[in-house]
């Protein structure tokens, strides 16, 4: 009786943060991030001009191919609720992939709440960029491979590094921990690798043979974190500054009360069980969350790219943290949508709403503020977004990008 209530509850408690998060859909725009619009841009430059211009560095060409395509074509709308779809799929995905045992649907459950209340993880991945496109192609190569669908499997890692090429790091890191390292499995290790690395590759050509396969492709600026330095003095202030913006938004994405009770709650695992033990059973959770780590203090920037942090982490404590504990840091994942707790206070220049903001000022003090909520700025971002990015199209895109409605001029 116990169990069915409470699994009735659950039920419930996800059906209502997805009924959330689609009316969200219908009220956030193109999304709070920037590089929605340079994705939008760089495939109106293929239809206007013939001419593949990347949204950013080496181009994320299949995320901009299915994105700028479906806005294109359909419009943002339905383009939101697929992409939307795609990520919650990876997350079954994901979860499904590497549990070890028989599993209560409970747990997956709870751990199906644990990522739909983080408000960080949420927002980040319903914005119309890269990252939904990329995860759900990487989720679906590991669920295929777990299967033992080995060439299919292939296919949908390559997908993803079509969509994202840094995720290529997390790929390589799949195929190391599956091999057994002996000769047959290096053969077969080294072959995967190579299949993967040349079908995904193939969607980077249009990127070298612009630009010549030449050593443009190289910057010879010395640079850390996106930032350039060319003194001493200058990198230790940038790792200085790295490391603070590092540790602050690792905390964001948890929010602070369950960020502390997630570290402490890991720390009394491992100190009262066999740490051995939580290793070997957690080995590949633990190595990804250590590298994407490890890439994000490289560019410590958009919470978006920590994204494999978040699901991770829950993947490991759905697993050893009682019930009340995760009722209560879902509790605070909730809490967290709609009140700012944060620690530090950061001022900001705002000079006008299309000019990026700049910090000027921070300082430690803990805040409680509703009008600063995650849910509230996201909101309010995405509105100046679509704002600014409209001046920048042509007009003759300019009316339907505002009505939000397709892009296509064939009517």
């Amino acid at each position: 009786m116990q169990y069915n209530f409470e699994k009735l509850t659950l039920n419930l408690i996800i059906l209502s943060l997805l009924a959330f998060i689609f009316f969200t859909l219908q009220i956030n725009y193109y999304g709070s991030d920037h590089d929605t619009y340079a994705i939008i841009y760089s495939f109106l430059s293929v239809v206007d001009y013939g001419e593949y211009s990347p949204s950013r560095t080496f181009g994320f060409p299949l995320a901009e191919l299915i994105i700028g395509s479906l806005v294109y074509y359909i419009g943002p709308f339905t383009t939101k609720y697929i992409t939307t779809f795609l990520f919650i799929t990876s997350l079954f995905l994901f979860y499904h992939s590497f549990k070890k045992e028989k599993d209560d649907h409970l747990n997956f459950k709870l751990f199906l709440i644990l990522c739909l209340s983080n408000s960080i993880l949420i927002l980040d991945n319903i914005n119309l960029t890269d990252y939904p496109i990329a995860l759900f192609f990487l989720s679906l190569g590991f669920f295929l491979f777990s299967k033992k669908k080995f060439n299919l499997a292939l296919l949908f890692f390559a997908l993803c590094i079509a969509s994202r090429l840094n995720f290529i790091a997390f790929v390589y890191l799949f195929y190391l921990f599956q091999t057994k390292f002996k000769s047959t499995e290096i053969i077969k290790f080294l072959k995967s690798l190579f299949i993967i690395t040349i079908i995904g590759g193939i969607f980077y050509l249009p990127y070298l043979l612009k630009h010549n396969f030449s050593s443009e492709l190289i910057s010879k600026t010395h640079t850390l974190g996106g930032l350039r330095f060319e003194t001493d003095q200058q990198l230790q202030f940038m790792l200085y500054e790295m490391a603070s913006r590092f540790f602050y938004k690792i905390i964001k994405i948890f929010g602070v009360p369950s960020f502390i009770l997630i570290i402490c709650g890991l720390i009394f695992i491992v100190v009262t069980n066999d740490y051995r033990k939580f290793l070997k059973k957690n080995i590949f959770e633990i190595i990804i969350i250590i590298f994407n780590l490890f890439l994000f203090f490289l560019l410590p920037t958009k919470t978006s790219i920590i994204s494999l942090v978040t699901i991770f982490s829950y993947i490991i404590i759905i697993k050893y943290f009682n019930k009340k504990i995760l009722y209560t840091i879902i509790f605070f994942n909730l809490l967290n949508y709609f009140i700012l707790i944060d620690f530090v206070k950061i001022t900001y220049r705002y000079e006008e709403i299309c000019l990026p903001k700049q910090a000027i000022s921070a300082e430690l003090k803990l805040q409680l503020n509703v009008d600063e909520s995650n849910y509230k700025k996201y909101i309010k971002n995405s509105k100046n977004n679509m704002i600014c990015s409209a001046k920048e199209l042509p007009i003759i895109y300019r009316d339907k990008f505002i009505k939000q409605i397709k892009l296509s001029t064939n009517d």
